[in-house]
């Protein structure tokens, strides 16, 4: 990351969707870069993290750079939208990953970090990427 910082850190006119577990409002790397997001899991607009992991991701992604605190994320002057996919086992479907895609495209993210995968073909999925 610090050679490609060289290039670039990001810009704050290229939104990053990260499909997870949510994001955590208060974490002090990632407050004030969140965009409104949703959570297809309970159908609203909570994207509190709910196991860790999307917040950890969202981090690795855009976490602040040069604040002294914490780490510093690839792309630090992107923002975040939080699309909550993952239930609080870990579980994602199909059906809500594809969703989420299609609400990251129609609201002009061009970035999709989507940590998750399975076992079977999924039309649903692969029409909505």
């Amino acid at each position: 990351a610090p050679a490609g910082w060289d290039i670039s850190t990001g810009s704050s006119s290229v939104d990053i969707a990260i499909l997870d577990s949510g994001v955590d409002p208060s974490h002090p790397d990632l407050a004030g870069k969140l965009l409104p997001g949703f959570n297809f899991v309970f159908n609203n607009t909570d994207t509190h993290d709910v196991t860790g992991h999307g917040t950890k991701v969202a981090g690795s992604a855009a976490a602040m750079g040069n604040n002294g605190t914490g780490v510093a994320g690839v792309a630090w002057n992107n923002q975040i939208m939080p699309l909550v996919i993952a239930d609080s086992t870990g579980y994602a479907t199909y059906s809500r990953m594809a969703s989420a895609i299609t609400y990251a495209a129609d609201h002009g993210v061009r970035i999709i970090n989507l940590s998750y995968g399975g076992s079977t073909t999924s039309s649903t999925l692969q029409n909505a990427v």
